[in-house]
């Protein structure tokens, strides 16, 4: 009994690391309707080639206690995906921190824009603040730079926010309820004369013009 509620402490501490490394426990795959679930040795393996220690229950644990240390630390997650741009920026100040806080706020979007923003913010249980943009980032990558001060001190957050829509568009809202005939293609698979023996964007074009002259009404690509 006390070795299956160690193995089971174990699991947990595996999945709850996983969880935290941005792993996901499962998916709905290509066909939009199979549901695949991650296995544990799979977790195993992603996380021991990101660089963690889990050759063991014991090292999983020590592993899952430093992240969790890094997470309180950590004033913005490194990396946030989201469908709403407009949605408050959830930021947690270091430890001490307990009187309202001065805030700069730097983002720059793929094409390189830089805006930037400023104000007050008042500190919340679990020393977290929200910080709302007066200006809502598009669709795309996005580089945050938050620079937070109260008393003297000064703390520095980064992340990289990666602003999607709801859903992909579907082939039905395309085609307004008309069939198609495509091709599909693993770019990396294609050969011509000229590429490096994988396939890429003059590729695409080549395979986007011979599509075209046989009737083909889309093509699609991976990646």
């Amino acid at each position: 009994m006390a070795r299956r509620r160690s193995r089971d402490r174990g699991r947990r501490a595996l999945r709850d690391l996983a969880d935290r490394a941005g792993i996901i426990a499962e998916y709905i795959d290509q066909t939009g309707r199979e549901r695949r679930a991650t296995k544990d040795r799979t977790r195993v393996a992603l996380l021991a080639a990101m660089g963690y220690d889990v050759s063991s229950d014991e090292a999983v644990a020590r592993s899952l206690s430093a992240l969790r240390a890094e997470e309180e630390d950590r004033v913005l997650p490194s990396v946030r995906v989201t469908t709403d741009a407009g949605e408050p920026i959830p930021c947690r100040l270091p430890r001490g921190w307990s009187s309202r806080a001065e805030w700069e706020l730097e983002i720059t979007d793929e094409q390189g824009r830089v805006t930037r923003e400023a104000g007050r913010s008042g500190i919340r249980p679990r020393r977290r603040i929200e910080i709302r943009p007066r200006r809502t980032p598009g669709l795309g990558y996005h580089s945050l730079r938050l620079t937070v001060e109260a008393r003297g001190a000064v703390a520095e957050g980064r992340q990289r926010l990666v602003v999607v829509p709801p859903r992909f568009i579907d082939a039905q809202t395309v085609l307004g309820g008309e069939r198609a005939v495509g091709l599909t293609a693993n770019l990396y698979a294609v050969r011509s004369g000229r590429n490096w023996g994988v396939g890429d964007i003059g590729d695409v074009r080549a395979l986007s013009d011979w599509a075209a002259q046989i009737g083909a009404a889309f093509i699609g690509v991976n990646p």
